[in-house]
């Protein structure tokens, strides 16, 4: 018997319905980063640090929405220092290892969160679903959304990043341009009121 992909249980057409985009991009940027490091593909801090992140923004998601804990309680993520109090290799190669164990356990949560709800989803309870429950289920998950503030904007960015990068185009860090990449470039003779836009990104080849 297949089991489906975590793929699979993200393009769920009632997944999809249910859940607000900003965790579906942050579902997306760890499955896809999470491949490259099955696959042995070298992932560097900055990138680490990012998924971290998203992660500890599923947790506080997850955690306001079964409504366990109010989000006033939970701090924001903070990353680990580089070398707080000159602490030897040896020290930071341990705590290392205890992020990485950290995020290995969140994609559990994940993988495991997505798994019942794959079965949910095969149950006639699911199946049957009305489309008013179905209102009721995404505006409770987006109104936890609401309650964390996430920025939905920078996730999109870098999952647009990641995808970029996988297939080939050399992007710059954060928001800065690339030779091949811009990001927020300004567009001329636009229909605002300053007569000037911004495209998010700009692809540029050979020819400009």
């Amino acid at each position: 018997l297949n089991r489906a992909s975590q793929l699979d249980h993200l393009e769920n057409e009632v997944f999809k319905e249910v859940t607000p985009k900003v965790i579906l991009n942050k579902l997306h940027l760890i499955r896809i980063q999470g491949n490259k490091g099955v696959h042995g593909e070298r992932v560097n801090s900055e990138t680490a640090l990012k998924l971290l992140s998203e992660a500890f923004d599923l947790s506080r998601w997850i955690y306001v929405h079964s409504g366990l804990g109010d989000p006033k309680n939970i701090p924001d993520f903070k990353a680990p220092l580089e070398n707080p109090a000159g602490k030897s290799k040896e020290e930071l190669k341990r705590e290392k290892k205890k992020v990485l164990e950290q995020l290995a356990v969140q994609e559990s949560k994940m993988r495991l969160l997505l798994e019942e709800l794959e079965e949910t989803r095969k149950s006639a309870a699911v199946a049957e679903l009305k489309l008013e429950e179905r209102k009721k289920l995404a505006f409770s998950t987006q109104e936890s959304v609401n309650q964390l503030n996430f920025s939905e904007a920078e996730t999109r960015a870098r999952l647009i990043d990641t995808a970029l990068a996988e297939v080939g185009w050399k992007v710059g860090k954060g928001e800065v341009s690339s030779e091949e990449v811009g990001k927020e470039i300004e567009v001329p003779k636009q229909p605002t009121a300053t007569e000037t836009g911004y495209a998010d990104y700009v692809l540029w080849d050979d020819d400009g």
